[in-house]
């Protein structure tokens, strides 16, 4: 059952990129034929090889995207904030999912069934095109990733990382949240090991760039950060 007036599911839609252009008569539409569902902090919304059932729009909350290697080992793709597709596009209704998603906190989301979601990008073609354009730019991305990782010292692409999620989580109009992720996640994300993030987290807080935590990275030197990412050794 709907927790959210129609009138405030509109709001909440209408600033994510996948409904740009859409007018609010038809985001009406829309969103009238999802439903709501919360997912608990660590809770698995769902598992690479897992069936496509839903597509997944977050209102409020984090999402970890990440890919599990044939040789077992996990790595982090992205993070999916409030406003951003989880799931569901690009891929046919019950075709494996490529990846996992897990909420990094509290996450309250809308939520299509696949089927419905893809006929309603047939009967409105700005959702469509808004979807393609949202794959194009999360393929850039990590195209621009794996550039890194193939030619970056460690310290330059640990510190792009840092300033790409800081930017991720920020409206523009507060202080710098805390990054909400562990050395081994940070690990996970920049091909590094845990030890190497942790030694230049020590170092950077030294500097007064950041402070570390176990669990988050709060950044109190923003333009020093940017330093670090633009050196290519």
């Amino acid at each position: 059952m709907s927790t959210l007036p129609l009138d405030t599911r509109v709001d909440s839609v209408l600033r994510s990129p996948l409904f740009y252009g859409i007018a609010s008569a038809e985001c009406s539409e829309i969103v009238s034929i999802a439903q709501e569902r919360h997912f608990a902090k660590g809770e698995t919304i769902f598992r690479q090889g897992d069936p496509v059932k839903f597509t997944f729009l977050l209102i409020s909350g984090r999402v970890k995207i990440t890919e599990t290697s044939p040789g077992g080992d996990d790595v982090i793709l992205s993070m999916r904030a409030s406003g951003e597709v989880v799931g569901g596009l690009g891929l046919a209704p019950n075709s494996p999912h490529t990846r996992t998603a897990q909420a990094l906190e509290r996450c309250h989301m809308l939520v299509w069934k696949a089927g419905d979601f893809q006929t309603l990008a047939e009967r409105y073609p700005a959702l469509a095109l808004n979807a393609s354009q949202v794959l194009s730019e999360r393929l850039q991305v990590l195209e621009e990733r794996f550039h890194e990782l193939a030619t970056q010292p460690v310290a330059p692409r640990l510190a792009r990382t840092l300033v790409r999620l800081l930017e991720q989580n920020q409206d523009g109009t507060r202080e710098p949240a805390p990054i909400s992720l562990t050395h081994e996640e940070l690990a996970q994300m920049t091909g590094m090991t845990s030890f190497t993030v942790s030694r230049l987290l020590s170092d950077w807080e030294q500097r007064g760039i950041l402070a570390s935590q176990r669990r988050s990275v709060l950044i109190k030197d923003l333009l020093g950060l940017r330093t670090l990412a633009k050196r290519a050794a």
